[in-house]
């Protein structure tokens, strides 16, 4: 039996739609405004979350609808679908619609690096380069959505054709000392105590006396 029955484990209430109604309410979004901005916004929003950013509702992908609901009722019946998704890769440029907390990593772990080709390429147009594989961008992991979903952020400055570039604890400590820790005090004063005052200092908390790195997050 084809069944509609929603999946417990999403986080809002959702309708299965085909492709076509998918991409249909899409494009009703984006005629809401005429701000190229806003509709940079409204359209990675629901490309990556699937909702308005005004509905609890998630626009449910079924790949099946379509010729599915041109059979006749009773051969509907007698079908059965089954669908794996071995990963679904967003790329955004300036806003992340997280509609969730996000456990931030204070030291990035290593396998959290994108470095396979997944066939997601991006132009690079401010240091002329197009149609880059997302992966030969030096990136790492920043962080997790309930430690399933992982957010990496990439620095294309950095990017090399040759294939060269070299990710240091440098690089790492520059990140956290003056980008994550002035946010984290900007705009959860509240909760500066937890975080480590330096990147340095976290590495000598975390190192143990193999040498071995622990971890941590915290939420955001």
């Amino acid at each position: 039996m084809a069944s509609a029955t929603p999946d417990s484990r999403l986080p809002h209430p959702f309708v299965s739609v085909s492709i076509h109604d998918w991409l249909y309410e899409h494009d009703q979004l984006l005629d809401e405004t005429e701000d190229p901005d806003e509709q940079i916004f409204l359209s990675t929003y629901f490309g990556l979350t699937s909702r308005r950013p005004s509905s609890p509702t998630l626009q449910s992908l079924d790949l099946h609808a379509d010729s599915f609901n041109l059979l006749p009722p009773a051969d509907q019946n007698a079908l059965s679908f089954n669908r794996d998704f071995d990963s679904l890769i967003g790329v955004f440029h300036e806003q992340l619609p997280v509609i969730d907390s996000v456990s931030v990593f204070t030291i990035p772990r290593p396998k959290g690096r994108l470095q396979k080709n997944v066939s997601v390429y991006v132009d690079l147009e401010e240091i002329g380069y197009r149609n880059v594989g997302i992966h030969a961008i030096p990136n790492w992991e920043f962080g997790t959505i309930q430690n399933v979903y992982s957010i990496n952020v990439a620095f294309p400055s950095m990017y090399n054709p040759a294939g060269n570039e070299t990710i240091t604890e440098e690089h790492y400590a520059q990140f956290y000392n003056l980008a994550v820790h002035p946010a984290v005090e900007d705009h959860l004063a509240d909760n500066l105590s937890h975080w480590p005052a330096t990147y340095q200092s976290e590495t000598l908390r975390a190192r143990s006396a193999r040498g071995a790195i622990t971890h941590t997050s915290h939420t955001v």
